[in-house]
C-alpha cells in the first residue's frame, strides 16, 4: 500500500503501469481467443 499523496504524485508511473498491463492481458487472451488447431 502506499499514500495517495506518492500514487498522485507528478513523478508516480502507476497509473501508466496500470494502462500497459491492461493492454497486454487484453492482448494476449486475444491472441489465445485467436488460435486455431
Amino acid at each position: 500500500e502506499i499514500t495517495s499523496d506518492v500514487a498522485d504524485s507528478a513523478h508516480s508511473i502507476i497509473l501508466d503501469q496500470v494502462e500497459n498491463g491492461v493492454a497486454v492481458r487484453m492482448a494476449v487472451l486475444y491472441l489465445l481467443a485467436s488460435r486455431t488447431n
